[in-house]
């Protein structure tokens, strides 16, 4: 299956390099430099420390339709790191995010080479990887996307691979959006989950909805079962020009069963990280926990609040509280309550100045730690 399933996608490649297309000859940059600086209290250990880095993304257009995207990220260091003296170590001074070719046509896109590939709200696949998407459009009544992700090539022996294939049937109309995918990872040494998802979004009463449910299968080839049943949904509504307020809620099954693992996301290792425990400017930045398993296996079950208030046309403030119960009784956790509040201040054009302070306090059932707190502030420019 896996055969045939890269062959056609690479004659459909073949198919759209065969198209006429005129130069066009562009090119274009843009990125972000930060600095940030951390405080971070666990209770036992406090860490103080600054970071920084250089983002900058170009794109060369060959012709109309045809580009190629580069994101590279220069000095990604923290400050005074071991072995820091004039320069960065190779391993923080040049790293390569994105590096992939897009054609674009009326009836099909095409991205191929270092890319990101998500599904949904990027939940349960959320991957930075090295691939195929093949889009499908104005064909059928809906889009359709496939895509062959390399996770690992020849990990023990020349034939131990791992593969992701993916696929999305995407379908919108002017009253909602609808997206139904799946992924599977097809492994050599047999380790293999598969997702099946639905998304949708849509506006009732001028509320914006948007609700994922993500349902997780498979075993690991080692005598463990995948099992996870995950449902979120998001609720907001913009009050006035200056008030937007928002909903969360989570459900994620957990399991007490010793033959099954809790499975929130087919890849291990995500990238852009769907994240609603640290909303604000840092969000997806602070992720002290898996929001679907804040405890192994444990399952979760709550909701949050928030709100974004713009106090001034330059000064945007955030804050939300959320709160999730762990539902399997032998979990090392049984619940936990995050505070945030943050600001982001427009210093100059393309210059922002922002804070979050976010505070989780996990309650668990044998001790009861103290909370962690983060601060953080960030200095950042656009170009």
């Amino acid at each position: 299956m896996k055969k045939f399933f890269i062959i056609a996608l690479a004659l459909i490649v073949a198919v759209g390099f065969a198209a006429d297309m005129a130069f066009a000859g562009d090119l274009s940059v843009s990125g972000t430099m930060r600095v940030r600086a951390w405080s971070i209290d666990d209770g036992t250990n406090e860490a103080d420390y600054w970071d920084q880095r250089l983002r900058t993304a170009v794109t060369f257009t060959g012709a109309e339709g045809i580009s190629g995207h580069l994101r590279l990220d220069f000095s990604e260091i923290t400050w005074g790191d071991a072995g820091f003296t004039h320069r960065p170590s190779d391993a923080t001074e040049l790293q390569v995010d994105r590096a992939y070719l897009q054609v674009v046509q009326e009836n099909y896109k095409i991205k191929a080479g270092q890319l990101f590939a998500g599904l949904g709200n990027t939940i349960a696949y959320d991957n930075n990887c090295t691939g195929l998407l093949v889009d499908i459009k104005n064909v059928l009544p809906v889009t359709l996307t496939l895509g062959v992700v390399k996770q690992a090539e020849g990990t023990t022996t020349a034939d131990d691979d791992t593969d992701h294939l993916l696929a999305n049937v995407a379908y919108a109309t002017d009253a909602y959006s609808l997206n139904i995918f799946t992924a599977m990872q097809q492994d050599d040494g047999n380790d293999e989950p598969m997702l099946i998802g639905a998304q949708v979004k849509t506006t009732v009463a001028d509320i914006a909805l948007n609700a994922e449910l993500d349902m997780f299968s498979g075993d690991d080839g080692a005598g463990k079962d995948y099992v996870g049943t995950q449902l979120y949904v998001n609720a907001e509504k913009k009050i006035n020009d200056q008030l937007t307020a928002g909903l969360d809620v989570i459900y994620a099954a957990g399991t007490d069963d010793a033959t099954e693992t809790q499975m929130t996301t087919l890849n291990a290792a995500v990238f852009a990280d769907w994240c609603i425990m640290d909303r604000g400017p840092f969000n997806a930045d602070i992720s002290l926990f898996d929001e679907m398993e804040p405890t192994a296996n444990g399952g979760s079950m709550g909701a949050g609040v928030y709100a974004d208030y713009a106090a001034t046309e330059d000064l945007l403030v955030q804050a939300s509280v959320l709160y999730l119960t762990i539902p399997e009784d032998a979990a090392a956790v049984d619940s936990v309550m995050v505070f945030n509040v943050g600001l982001s201040y427009d210093l100059a054009p393309n210059t922002t100045l922002a804070v979050q302070y976010n505070m989780a306090d996990f309650d668990e059932p044998v001790t009861d730690p103290d909370a962690v707190t983060t601060m953080v502030a960030r200095l950042q420019i656009k170009f």
